[in-house]
């Protein structure tokens, strides 16, 4: 298998990423790194690395090459059967290898596994759960990944062969390459994440979190409509009327529609039962104030405050 990371001024971390990549429990691998112009020493900790372990390569990059040229060189000059991104700022768990490798060996109908991650903004910063790579359920994923991107790129594992048949990564988008990727291979097999937590990603010092929330979602939703239209193209092609096309495209609209008013309920009972935990815990602080206010001991607590205040202002 390959794991291919891309950087940029990633100095600081790139070591940490190449490390837990070669620390992995599954040792049969190797790990592509291409720099993206950097300005600092992330190259040549590269080429230290390459030096020294024949399993790590550096590619040099294509002259001006965009974001979504890069991760497709990478692609291209990967020589696994499988792909694990690993962006330049994160870590994989030492099993994250052998364990996604074992699951599409073991399921030849899935073209892709991923899992969840930890998040982690600074050094000193406690570690925090990611809301990615949580649907476990292939079914759900499934009907979930047109209306919002539920998985991590740097906790996937695909299938090389796949992600070329369906044309890589999208050169044309600044942003959002890996979830056109994503839209594009659930239509050429199953996808799945495991219950596990296979990547400490540090948030907010990726390619795509240095970007607004509005521009991530304005690229996201260029991917769903990219993919709807190649569909629609595709299926025009094939000599079917475009009033069952339409017809079709008005039916899952509805179950996506469907799903999301099901996951906005579950969302509004999980706060509602947020709020119910936090008004129990508020009553029972304050009744347990009032207990220890009317008690002997608070009374001669407000006695002793009393006389306090008495002394100072004299």
């Amino acid at each position: 298998m390959s794991v291919n990371t891309i950087a940029k001024n990633a100095e600081a971390t790139i070591a940490d990423a190449i490390e837990s990549t070669l620390r992995q429990s599954f040792q049969d691998f190797e790990h592509v790194l291409i720099d993206d112009g950097s300005a600092d020493g992330t190259k040549r900790i590269m080429d230290e690395y390459a030096a020294s372990d024949s399993r790590v390569r550096r590619i040099d990059p294509e002259p001006h090459a965009t974001l979504g040229q890069l991760r497709n060189q990478a692609l291209q000059g990967s020589r696994g059967e499988y792909i694990a991104v690993l962006d330049a700022d994160d870590v994989s768990m030492p099993d994250r290898l052998e364990r996604e490798a074992a699951f599409l060996d073991d399921h030849p109908d899935y073209v892709l596994v991923g899992g969840t991650c930890y998040l982690r903004r600074g050094p000193d910063e406690p570690l925090r759960p990611s809301s990615l790579g949580l649907i476990t359920d292939p079914d759900l994923l499934h009907a979930m990944l047109p209306i919002q991107n539920t998985l991590a790129h740097s906790c996937v594992m695909y299938r090389r062969d796949a992600a070329i048949a369906a044309g890589g990564y999208d050169e044309r988008l600044a942003m959002g390459q890996d979830y056109l990727l994503w839209l594009r291979l659930r239509e050429r097999g199953r996808m799945t994440n495991l219950p596990r937590v296979v990547a400490i990603r540090r948030a907010g010092t990726g390619f795509t979190e240095r970007s607004d929330h509005v521009t991530r979602e304005a690229f996201a939703l260029a991917a769903r409509q990219i993919v709807k239209y190649e569909r629609q193209a595709r299926r025009l092609r094939e000599g079917e009327p475009w009033e069952a096309i339409l017809e079709d495209e008005e039916a899952a609209f509805a179950e996506r529609e469907r799903l999301a008013k099901a996951e906005w309920a579950r969302a509004m009972r999980a706060e509602q039962s947020v709020w119910e935990i936090n008004a129990v815990t508020r009553t029972f602080y304050y009744r347990l104030c009032r207990r220890l206010v009317l008690s002997p001991a608070g009374q001669a607590l407000r006695r002793l405050a009393r006389a306090f205040v008495g002394r100072r202002a004299a």
